[in-house]
């Protein structure tokens, strides 16, 4: 319901005097313009397979509703069209093409990449500074053949880069013999076989770890849902009277509900008031599981819209309330903005790509990026490719490319991306957006 709720929201505040900003420090979430208060806490969900299209008013999700009411919504956040890919640019601020990664990372196949340990990841730089670390969920950054090679323990991934704790984790996704009630997780590198519901025991690990530890913390909440197997979730996560829908859809639907039961008992241990909360998407919405006027091939793993423009929400501690931004953001940014916020100086040589959005915190209705960048291609490695589809995007245009086919929209007045543009319609911004293009290749972009 985050769409409807959103156009029920107002700003509702104008730019104010120092005075007046000082005396609104309620509209913030508990920050105060000095920030004399210590450093907040800070919760990430990530969610796995949500498009802007699984998050509104068709669904019931009063959880990541009452985000929306307590935060600031983002509607101009891009990932790549693909989960490996995105979570490595949120946790080391990079371009995943940097890495040779375009695709998702199959922790098992022989010479398939594998993120080295000299890469420095958000956490390790947050660890370093007094921040206690949890991660749970999918890792999907290490391959078994990388880490035995090295002599360490694969199911313990996370905590080469900068997780004390890893708990309730698994190093790829939940598929063959692993499914929602029965996997084998991963607890600080001890593995085990669990018929817990998947969703909640991520919930329940983050929970346990979130009230037995001190502050300052970070923990990343990172779900398998609403990834398939796609499943009936356990009814006592569902609404009473829910009407379980057909085929895959209406099993991936009730899977995002029975996820938003568990954000909502995961928030209810969380104090907002010193707790900054981020819920991302990886992804859209996958291809085999589209709602009715969704196409099937403008989803994940594409570069059109459907695949890389994401649900995301910041709420909580020092951030607008009931608030909305149109700014441009990269999934890459999260890092330095988040040492922003926690008055952490980025360290040299690391997160690149990374564009701190910290200033939108506090006024939404400032710019951010002039455009920005998302890419896929198979397989990974350096190449040759089989599959290549990338976008630029700004305010209102895009140049989408794929497999030596491109194509220019107005995303103002065409954002299903049905009626492309002639190049001559603007050439001098067509030629600036493949000039971007260009600029990337130059760097390594396939």
């Amino acid at each position: 319901m985050v769409r409807t709720v959103l156009t029920c929201l107002v700003l509702g505040w104008l730019t104010l005097t120092p005075g007046a900003q000082r005396s609104q420090a309620s509209s913030f979430g508990g920050r105060e313009e000095l920030r004399h208060e210590p450093r907040p806490n800070v919760l990430v969900i990530m969610v796995d397979d949500l498009g802007w299209r699984d998050v509104d008013a068709t669904i019931p999700t009063p959880s990541i509703d009452s985000l929306v009411a307590q935060g600031t919504t983002f509607s101009r956040v891009y990932s790549s069209p693909i989960c490996s890919a995105s979570r490595y640019a949120f946790l080391f601020g990079t371009h995943p093409f940097r890495e040779q990664l375009g695709f998702w990372i199959n922790a098992f196949a022989a010479g398939e990449v594998s993120i080295p340990l000299s890469r420095v990841a958000f956490p390790q730089v947050i660890s370093a500074q007094g921040y206690r670390t949890l991660m749970t969920g999918k890792w999907h950054m290490n391959t078994v053949e990388h880490l035995n090679s090295l002599g360490l323990n694969p199911y313990d991934a996370p905590r080469y880069f900068g997780f004390e704790t890893f708990r309730a984790g698994r190093i790829g996704n939940l598929s063959g013999m692993n499914t929602y009630t029965s996997w084998v997780r991963s607890d600080d590198g001890v593995t085990s076989n669990s018929t817990e519901y998947n969703t909640s025991a991520i919930r329940r690990a983050t929970a346990d770890w979130w009230q037995a530890t001190p502050g300052p913390k970070f923990a990343y909440a990172a779900f398998q849902a609403a990834h398939e197997p796609y499943h009936v979730p356990p009814v006592e996560l569902l609404p009473p009277g829910y009407a379980l829908g057909g085929g895959n859809r209406g099993l991936f639907e009730a899977a995002i509900v029975a996820l938003d039961t568990e954000i909502g008992n995961l928030l209810s241990v969380v104090d907002m008031r010193d707790t900054m909360v981020i819920f991302l998407s990886d992804n859209g919405t996958p291809p085999d599981a589209i709602a009715p006027d969704q196409e099937w091939f403008k989803v994940k793993a594409s570069a059109y819209e459907g695949g890389i423009n994401v649900p995301a929400i910041v709420s909580g501690w020092g951030v607008r309330h009931g608030a909305q931004s149109d700014a441009l953001i990269s999934m890459t940014d999260f890092y330095a903005t988040l040492l922003d916020v926690l008055d952490v100086p980025v360290p040299a040589g690391v997160a690149q790509d990374s564009v701190s959005f910290e200033p939108l915190l506090r006024d939404p209705r400032l710019p951010a990026r002039d455009w920005v960048y998302a890419q896929i291609f198979t397989p990974n490695g350096p190449g040759p490719h089989d599959f290549n589809a990338k976008a630029v995007v700004t305010a209102t245009r895009k140049l989408w490319y794929t497999d030596g086919a491109e194509a220019f929209f107005d995303l103002a007045s065409d954002p299903t991306e049905s009626s492309p543009l002639s190049v001559f319609s603007d050439p001098a911004l067509y030629g600036e957006l493949r000039g971007y293009m260009n600029a990337l290749e130059a760097q390594g972009a396939p």
